[in-house]
C-alpha cells in the first residue's frame, strides 16, 4: 500500500524473469543451478520432477494470474476441506476480495511488460487452464 510502484517493479522484474528462463531448455536451465541442488536428489530425478512432461512450464512463458488459475485455486481448495487443511473451500469472490488492491498493480505491470498478447489469455487451443486476467474480473 505504501510503495505500489515498487511492486509494480518487482511484478515487471519477475514476469522478465519467467520469460527468459521458460525460453531455455530444461538442460540449459538445469546448467544453471547450484552442484549442491544434487547432493539429495540426483539430476535424472531433479530433470524428471520439474521438466516432466505435464509442467506448466510447457504452456506459459507468463506469470499473470487468470480467470483459470481461480477455478484451480477453488478446486484445490475443495481437496485441502477433504484432507482437512481447511475449513471451507475458498469461493471467488473471497478470492478476487484478498487480491482486491493488487488487481490495479497487476494490471500496472502486464501493462508496462504487454506480453503476453491479450488474446493469450483465452487461448481455447492451450493445454492449460486460462481465462481473462484477474484484474478484470473485478
Amino acid at each position: 500500500e505504501e510503495h505500489p510502484d515498487v511492486v509494480v517493479a518487482w511484478l515487471v522484474a519477475y514476469q522478465n524473469a519467467i520469460a527468459e528462463l521458460t525460453s531455455m531448455s530444461p538442460d540449459e536451465l538445469m546448467a544453471t543451478l547450484p552442484g549442491e541442488t544434487f547432493e539429495t536428489v540426483s539430476e535424472d530425478t531433479y530433470r524428471e520432477q520439474m521438466f516432466g512432461s505435464d509442467l506448466i512450464y510447457d504452456y506459459r512463458k507468463w506469470t499473470w494470474l487468470t480467470e483459470g488459475d481461480l477455478d484451480i485455486m477453488e478446486i484445490d481448495s475443495s481437496v485441502m476441506v477433504d484432507m482437512g487443511v481447511l475449513q471451507q473451500p475458498l469461493d471467488r469472490e473471497a478470492l478476487i476480495e484478498q487480491m482486491g488492491p493488487n488487481l490495479e498493480i497487476m494490471r500496472r505491470a502486464y501493462e508496462i511488460v504487454g506480453k503476453p498478447d491479450i488474446s493469450e489469455f483465452t487461448n481455447a487451443e492451450a493445454r492449460d487452464r486460462r481465462g481473462v486476467p484477474v484484474w478484470e474480473l473485478k
